[in-house]
């Protein structure tokens, strides 16, 4: 009678120590997740992320071609090989540093310093359709800052009046100059920054503006236009 106690209980001992270990190896297998943790990886996504997603990223350049096809265009020289040195800077930013004359860069861009102009072109998104285009010349060291907005549907770019953000505390409003013929277009197809003013950055938001490069002020995109933030 002893020895039959004895060996159900050693076999119950024993049953019960593999169901632990099978259960102990289970959880080793399977760690326990965070749900929270997963909510935010799969949700959270920057705001500049999700416009650029919108953005077709041919756009931009399909805005350099139809601006050196243009009347606007004043790239002097081989605008072939201008066109060939535009620089993407993001799903909607694209730059060209040219020299004094407005012509293409004759050196590699890591042998000239400093560039003396640079042109650059942000487009973002209308809600009815097309894009609203933003032009900044930066020839700021011979004095030349120059800003303009454009519209860009079905292949074809038009510069619009009266379009400009909300940012006349950077304007130069007595503006003029006998030897730039876009000084005559000033206050309606383009404004000149003052002095110590100019645009920061362009993304896929919108752009900043800094006066002295003290503080900046950001102007965000909501689908139409630009609001100051």
């Amino acid at each position: 009678m002893k020895r039959t106690f004895i060996t159900f209980t050693l076999s119950a001992l024993l049953v019960w120590g593999c169901g632990e270990a099978k259960q102990t190896k289970v959880e080793e297998e399977a760690p326990v997740v965070d749900s929270t943790e997963v909510t935010q990886q799969d949700t959270a996504a920057p705001v500049s992320e999700t416009v650029e997603v919108q953005m077709d990223e041919n756009v931009i350049m399909e805005i350099w071609d139809a601006y050196i096809k243009s009347d606007y265009c004043d790239i002097t020289g081989d605008v072939k090989k201008a066109h060939t040195q535009v620089v993407r800077e993001g799903a909607n930013v694209a730059s060209l540093k040219l020299d004094e004359a407005n012509a293409p860069l004759e050196v590699p861009e890591e042998e000239f310093l400093p560039p003396t102009v640079l042109e650059t072109f942000a487009c973002y998104p209308l809600k009815d359709g097309g894009c609203l285009v933003l032009w900044y010349y930066d020839g700021s060291e011979w004095g030349r800052k120059i800003f303009a907005v454009f519209n860009y549907k079905d292949k074809q770019l038009k510069r619009l009046k009266n379009s400009f953000p909300p940012f006349s505390e950077f304007v130069d409003k007595n503006y003029s100059s006998d030897w730039d013929e876009l000084a005559k277009l000033s206050g309606t197809e383009v404004v000149y920054f003052n002095q110590d003013c100019w645009p920061t950055k362009f993304d896929a938001e919108g752009f900043g503006m800094s006066e002295g490069g003290m503080e900046e002020t950001w102007y965000v995109f909501d689908g139409k236009g630009f609001v100051k933030k």
